[in-house]
């Protein structure tokens, strides 16, 4: 992956923004805490970000979710630093371009960012925990000054990094519903799912909605979150609220190739409303060519529903397909070649693609410790 001239511009060097953020708001939802605010970037195109800990809350996670007002501009998180100054992470100037720990280093215009990020971080401590981000120019060229950033943080006192809940929205589009052999497929797809998480001790539990739930579920054409139409995620993931992953289940994935299993809005993604929080699955591209599932392609479905989520948990894919990109994880191997990697790390969950013949598909289920701990960390595990 290349540098990008934002990334060139601050190289070598240690964004210093100014301090500063507005007053929070508190609400408590379920046994977390929301707390927003707003701040604006200094001179530098950065601010410092200053997250209230709670005394009468045991923070333990918080997953933030930054949105750059100003049109066109993005943002990005640079740095995280304990109350006392100390960096527990500096992301953006330091980071491997080919090793990445968050995908908050990349600026969007919905930034997600979870803290602590996988076992090794820094636990929160109290006092205060700051953050410190950057804003783009609509051109992408440069760092952005006086850009507004409204922020929203989600904390979790949830301190067992070992099991969670975690609850999903599965969301049939079109009356997709309608047809029981398909809804008994994706049922079944849904059970591989939950298999899946509960070795790695995640409990999901999938509510199912339709277009008698949400209007908005009466259109069939979807993009990936955050592209095409972001406006109709935006919409969905505020029309439920609930903290929970939103799984839209479209026939085709509009914008995409057909081959496109599904896809998720960022890495991490979001639980609080955003034109990112989601993940779209397409039927057609996981039944196959005869668009009829068979129990290997149910098998690979429910594989599908739960590679998507774990993007959305912070997961990225141990190796890309050019063998030239890892995730950041110690435990999942550097291979650079397709054959070695198939055999290494081909049954990983997160691998980038399936792996098929004519007459079967390889199980892909596997998670290294270091992967269930980046899942379990994620400000959307309670």
């Amino acid at each position: 992956m290349k540098r990008s001239l934002i990334q060139t511009l601050v190289a070598g060097g240690v964004l210093v923004g100014l301090v500063g953020c507005g007053g929070w708001d508190t609400e408590s939802k379920y046994t977390q805490r929301i707390l927003t605010s707003s701040t604006t970037t200094g001179t530098d195109g950065t601010v410092k970000v200053r997250l209230p800990l709670p005394s009468d809350f045991a923070t333990s996670k918080v997953l933030f979710r930054f949105t750059n007002v100003e049109e066109g501009q993005t943002v990005f998180v640079d740095s995280v630093e304990s109350d006392d100054g100390t960096v527990l992470r500096r992301l953006f100037s330091d980071v491997d371009v080919n090793e990445m720990p968050t995908g908050a280093v990349s600026a969007q215009r919905d930034n997600h960012f979870n803290w602590p990020i996988q076992d090794g971080d820094a636990d929160i401590g109290s006092g205060k925990l700051l953050v410190t981000i950057g804003a783009v120019t609509a051109t992408g060229a440069t760092l952005s000054s006086g850009s507004e950033i409204d922020i929203t943080a989600l904390l979790n006192n949830d301190p067992d990094f070992s099991s969670g809940d975690l609850q999903v929205y599965l969301h049939w589009t079109a009356g997709m519903e309608e047809d029981a052999a398909l809804k008994a497929d994706v049922d079944a797809a849904v059970e591989r799912m939950i298999d899946i998480y509960a070795a790695a001790g995640i409990t999901v539990t999938v509510t199912h909605r339709t277009q008698a739930d949400d209007p908005l579920l009466a259109e069939g054409v979807w993009s990936r979150p955050g592209f095409g139409s972001p406006e109709g995620w935006l919409a969905l993931s505020e029309s439920t609220d609930d903290l929970a992953i939103d799984i839209v289940l479209v026939d085709e994935i509009a914008g995409v190739d057909g081959a496109v299993l599904g896809a998720a809005g960022s890495i991490p993604g979001g639980i609080l409303p955003s034109n990112r929080s989601g993940v779209i699955l397409s039927t057609t591209a996981n039944s196959g060519p005869d668009l009829v599932f068979s129990a290997d392609e149910i098998d690979l479905f429910g594989t599908t529903m739960a590679h998507e989520v774990g993007h959305m948990l912070g997961l990225f894919h141990p190796v890309e397909l050019d063998f030239a990109r890892w995730d950041a994880l110690s435990d999942t191997v550097k291979c650079q070649a397709a054959p070695g990697c198939q055999g290494q790390l081909g049954d990983n969950l997160m691998y980038p693609t399936a792996l098929c013949d004519s007459t079967t598909c390889l199980a892909q289920d596997v998670l290294t410790p270091g992967q269930i701990s980046v899942m379990q960390r994620y400000g959307g595990v309670r």
